[in-house]
């Protein structure tokens, strides 16, 4: 026996009318649908267009696109090791950062992103001199101090979000990624010269070529 909920897409001009109410709703009914699945102890298949809402209830992500299934896992396998570009983009905010291979030493992949030598754990089919792209999230970024393997940039724009401190900032000339402090006391100021610290145990790197698909 198996239980099967879909929910609607989301109508913006819909919820612009109800307000806080529909999302708190929302948000509440997470909590009722996951104590009724494990009441009823049946597997339970629910459909849903809201990434948030998939993650907080779910055991087994399956993300489908245009029919077809791009990755099966955990949300926490999903969020932080997804194995599509489409993934990437679909879950949650990503930083794609281009660089080059520049050592391999087993598993240990050392890559060039503009002026630093970032140290990445990867699996095997990289070769010294390719380019690559190294993903990763805004949570998993962190403003540090100057280092080899820090990467140097500028405040382009300040988003203060009350639990969080959402920062862009331009890394070269073109490059825009995105940061968010979890513990915004003192926020940077616009134009302010920073260094940026990767934790390399919550990134991945792609080749340029599956990027690009």
């Amino acid at each position: 026996m198996y239980l099967i909920i879909s929910t609607p897409g989301r109508n913006v001009s819909n919820i612009s009318k109800v307000g806080w109410r529909y999302i708190w709703l929302r948000v509440y009914m997470r909590g009722e649908i996951r104590n009724l699945q494990e009441k009823l102890g049946i597997t339970t298949i629910y459909v849903t267009h809201d990434q948030e809402e998939a993650m907080s209830i779910s055991d087994i992500m399956v993300v489908m696109n245009e029919g077809r299934i791009e990755q099966v896992g955990s949300p926490q396998e999903i969020y932080r090791r997804s194995a599509t570009t489409f993934v990437v983009d679909f879950i949650g905010l990503t930083n794609f950062l281009k660089g080059k291979v520049k050592d391999i030493k087993g598993d240990l992949l050392s890559v060039s992103v503009y002026d630093a030598l970032v140290g990445l754990k990867v699996e095997d089919g990289f070769k010294i001199g390719e380019d690559v792209t190294i993903v990763t999230r805004p949570e998993m970024l962190k403003f540090s101090k100057e280092g080899p393997s820090n990467i140097r940039g500028v405040v382009k724009n300040v988003f203060f979000l009350g639990s969080l401190a959402r920062y862009e900032i331009q890394i070269g000339d073109e490059e825009l990624i995105t940061l968010d402090d979890s513990n915004p006391t003192n926020l940077m100021a616009k134009g302010s010269n920073v260094h940026i610290e990767i934790n390399t145990n919550a990134v991945h790197a792609q080749k340029i070529s599956d990027h690009n698909h």
